[in-house]
């Protein structure tokens, strides 16, 4: 998960993609039948990389999972430690994908019919506590409502990542603090509570999502996004911030695999090209982990019986690798 905002040093990048240790994964390209699968942050990811493992299981393959973030993911890719990722989000890890697309250190797999957004959200309920919304010039309005402490600074959940939502603050002049939790879990246990209670809060989430299937509610609608936001600070509304404006909405998501993975493993690759995720598939591949409470690996099962019919579709075809 996770941007057109999501800047990554220079150096960091490359240090992650020189250093990142592959002695106890490497794959071993003589062995046509060892695949690993790397689990990232969210949920949605590991449901569906472990469903697609559990269909590579059938065909005789020996799958292994590596749990490794998004941002440290694309080292490993490059050096075959992990041989695809089935979730690229086009916010969130655009900037390392295509630099590593333009390096050919990995390369692409297709696209997804899902369509992504990651921005501000609210649960439905919370327009009839702030009327105006979604439209942010709402939130100073309301900030009151958004507050943990009775000030007048709302609280805006976020969770460890980087979408530069303090310049859009600041851009925007939103009396809004940002509160940072570990991870997604937090964010979650913290809405559930809040849509209890049917109490404003204003948090960052993203869709496809669980949320789509199990909490309605939307997205607040910045000012439209445009590339000159994020370089041009004379650029829209505020004149001394860059992004003071929307993530960009509506893109594809992508899938991308280790340069060898075709030669090594021709059937794999024909498989995960093959792969269609609908913004349906990935949001109840999340519901059923973060709402239903279900093991990822339980819940891999129960997603493939529901996607039966695509998951057919993607996997019947012959090739010589099938054993």
């Amino acid at each position: 998960m996770i941007n057109r905002k999501y800047i990554v040093a220079e150096i960091f990048f490359m240090v992650t993609l020189l250093s990142l240790p592959t002695a106890a994964l490497s794959s071993n390209p003589k062995d046509q039948h060892n695949i690993v699968i790397p689990l990232n942050g969210w949920s949605s990811q590991k449901v569906i990389s472990r469903a697609i493992g559990n269909i590579l299981k059938k065909k005789n393959y020996r799958v292994s999972y590596y749990s490794i973030s998004s941002k440290n993911q694309w080292g490993a890719l490059a050096r075959g430690t992990v041989h695809f990722q089935i979730e690229v989000w086009p916010n969130s890890t655009d900037n390392q994908f295509n630099k590593m697309l333009k390096l050919e250190k990995v390369i692409a797999a297709g696209e997804h019919s899902a369509m992504s957004i990651e921005d501000w959200w609210y649960p439905d309920y919370v327009e009839k506590l702030c009327p105006g919304l979604p439209d942010w010039r709402a939130l100073n309005k309301c900030s009151k409502l958004f507050s943990d402490n009775n000030t007048d600074r709302g609280v805006y959940y976020s969770g460890p990542w980087d979408y530069n939502d303090s310049d859009l603050i600041r851009g925007l002049h939103l009396k809004f603090n940002i509160k940072r939790l570990k991870n997604s879990e937090q964010l979650w246990t913290i809405l559930h509570q809040a849509e209890k209670e049917k109490r404003a809060i204003m948090m960052f989430n993203w869709s496809p999502n669980w949320t789509d299937a199990r909490i309605p509610g939307n997205f607040v609608k910045f000012p439209d996004y445009d590339s000159q936001c994020e370089s041009d600070i004379s650029w829209g509304y505020s004149k001394n911030f860059a992004n003071d404006c929307e993530n960009p909405r509506n893109g594809h998501l992508h899938k991308a695999v280790w340069p060898k993975l075709k030669t090594n493993y021709p059937c794999v690759m024909r498989l995960i090209k093959r792969v269609n995720l609908t913004n349906l598939m990935i949001a109840e591949a999340a519901a059923l982990v973060d709402v239903d409470k279900f093991t990822e690996d339980k819940a891999a099962n129960l997603w493939l019986d529901k996607f039966s019919e695509d998951v057919l579709l993607w996997s019947n075809f012959t090739c010589k690798s099938w054993s």
